[in-house]
């Protein structure tokens, strides 16, 4: 399953946060999460599987990072180290994780990147 992987400074508490998402169609995370609105040019779309980040987001040209809030799409300004690679997994839709149940510290799952 194709991932990505961004950090962000979050508006909350001023604070690094890392987001990993894995790939899916913007029809599929429309459906999913309720959302509406256009799709993004060019845009590749991930549900994030990570406890921090938003529920979805976006990535254009692999250097912009966007989320959907309120039916529109809004630009991450401190988004960096963004990463593309796999997550090997069973499972065809992973839920996110929790605090209980965090899918990145399962032995099962393990991500490769891109170089």
């Amino acid at each position: 399953m194709d991932t990505c992987e961004f950090t962000f400074i979050s508006r909350d508490d001023s604070q690094p946060k890392r987001t990993l998402g894995i790939e899916r169609s913007w029809d599929e995370l429309k459906a999913e999460f309720g959302r509406s609105g256009p799709g993004l040019p060019g845009a590749i779309y991930f549900k994030t599987i990570s406890i921090e980040g938003p529920m979805l987001f976006a990535v254009i040209d692999g250097t912009t990072v966007l989320y959907h809030e309120h039916h529109k799409w809004h630009q991450y300004i401190t988004a960096k180290d963004i990463k593309f690679g796999m997550v090997n997994t069973d499972e065809l839709n992973p839920m996110r994780a929790t605090i209980d149940k965090n899918y990145l510290d399962d032995k099962k799952w393990f991500v490769t990147y891109h170089s």
